[in-house]
C-alpha cells in the first residue's frame, strides 16, 4: 500500500514504472519503509526485480475489497479531521461522483467501470477529497444516491457533529425525504433542481409574474466566449417539494447569451442566506469538479491502464489519498514559512 502512494506521489503512469523509478533509489526505499536485507534478497525467491514486480503487487491489491479500502479511508479521514484544524474551518462539505475506466488486457481481463462517489471538504484553499466509496455498477442516479446516502452516514457517525455544517450537491442526489434528514441532523443542504420536478416548474413559473425583480451577479468561468449576462430571482416559501417537509428558499440563475437564454433552479435549507449567498456556495461546488480535473488530467485518474477492477479500485483509492495527503502537506508547508493560502 505505500508503494502504491509513492506510486501516485511520483505520478508514474503504470505499475510498471515502480520498478525502474521507485525501486532504482535506495533512498526512496528506505523512505518506503524496507529494510536492507528486503532491498537485497527481495520477498520472493527466483524474483528478477527487488523487492517485488508489478506483478506480485497487483496480486496483493487483488485481494483488497472495496470496503477493505473504504475503513482504511475512514479511519484515516478521522484521524486528518482531529489532526488538521484547517479541516474544520468552513464547515462545507461537497458530494459528487466521478467514473473511471480499466481497459481490457491480457489474459481476458474484461476491464470495465469504477464509479467513486466522493465527499469532499473544503480547506486550505482546496476541495480536498476525504472520503469515497466504490461501485462496478456504471453511472446511474440511483446508484449515486445509494452511494452518498451511505457516505454521509458513515462521514457523520465518524467524525462527530459539526464537522459539516452545509452540504453542496447537485441534481443527482435529490431526494426531498433524505434533504429533510439531513437538515434534522443539523446540516443544511444546498441542491440544484432537476428540469422535470414540479418545484422546478413553480418556480420558473413564479419568475414570470409581475414585478419580479433580478439581480445582477458575477457570470460563470467558462472557456467559450462571450460569457453570458447572469441574474439572479430569490424566492422564498417554496413548499411544492411534497417529499421534503424542511422550508426552502431558493433562487432561479438566468445566463443570458447573444443567442439563448439558460436557467439554472437552486434550494437550500438554510433561511439565513441572502441571494448571493446561496449563488456564491452554488459556484463552489463546481470546485469539486475542478478537482476531478485536476485528478483526471495529471493525477491518472481515468487512465488507469490494463487491470483486474479490483486493482484499478485500489490505484483510484490512492490516487485520492495521495491528492489529500499532499495538499494537506503543502499548506502546513505554508503556514510554517508564514506564506498565505492561495485562493482556488
Amino acid at each position: 500500500c505505500t508503494t502504491l502512494l509513492y506510486k501516485c506521489l511520483f505520478r508514474l503512469p503504470s505499475l510498471s514504472q515502480i520498478g525502474p523509478v521507485l525501486f532504482h533509489s535506495p533512498d526512496v526505499l528506505r523512505r518506503m519503509g524496507f529494510n536492507l536485507r528486503q532491498m537485497q534478497e527481495g520477498f520472493y525467491r527466483g524474483d528478477g526485480q527487488r523487492p517485488f514486480d508489478p506483478e506480485a503487487l497487483a496480486d496483493f491489491l487483488n485481494l483488497l475489497e472495496p470496503a477493505d479500502l473504504e475503513q482504511h479511508q475512514l479511519g484515516l479521514s478521522t484521524h486528518l479531521v482531529q489532526e488538521c484544524p484547517e479541516l474544520l474551518e468552513d464547515g462545507t462539505a461537497m458530494l459528487d461522483a466521478t467514473t473511471s475506466t480499466a481497459a481490457p488486457g491480457r489474459g481476458g481481463n474484461p476491464g470495465g467501470q469504477i464509479k467513486a462517489c466522493v465527499l469532499s471538504l473544503r480547506a486550505a484553499g482546496r476541495v480536498l477529497p476525504m472520503l469515497w466509496n466504490f461501485t462496478q455498477r456504471g453511472p446511474g442516479e440511483d446508484a449515486d444516491l445509494t452511494q452518498g446516502k451511505q457516505l454521509l452516514a458513515a462521514a457523520r457517525e465518524a467524525w462527530g457533529p459539526g464537522v459539516i455544517r452545509r452540504l453542496l450537491v447537485d441534481r443527482g442526489f435529490v431526494d426531498g425525504a433524505w434533504v429533510s434528514e439531513i437538515k434534522a441532523g443539523g446540516i443544511d443542504v444546498v441542491i440544484g433542481l432537476r428540469s422535470d420536478m414540479d418545484l422546478y416548474e413553480d418556480m420558473m413559473g413564479l419568475t414570470r409574474l409581475p414585478g419580479t425583480k433580478w439581480l445582477p451577479a458575477t457570470a460563470p468561468k467558462l472557456h467559450r466566449k462571450p460569457l453570458p449576462k447572469r441574474h439572479l430571482c430569490h424566492l422564498t416559501d417554496l413548499d411544492t417539494w411534497s417529499s421534503c417537509t424542511a422550508p426552502l428558499q431558493g433562487i432561479v440563475i438566468r445566463d443570458t447569451y447573444p443567442d439563448r437564454v439558460e436557467y439554472q433552479c437552486l434550494v437550500t435549507t438554510d433561511l439565513t442566506l441572502t441571494p448571493r449567498q446561496i449563488h456564491a456556495y452554488s459556484r463552489d461546488r463546481w470546485a469539486i469538479e475542478e478537482s476531478f480535473m485536476d485528478l483526471t488530467l495529471y493525477w491518472g485518474l481515468d487512465h488507469l491502464g490494463s487491470c483486474r477492477l479490483t486493482v484499478a479500485t485500489a490505484q483510484m483509492h490512492f490516487i485520492f489519498l495521495a491528492y489529500t495527503l499532499l495538499h494537506l502537506f503543502a499548506h502546513q508547508q505554508r503556514l510554517a514559512s508564514g506564506a498565505q493560502t492561495p485562493t482556488p
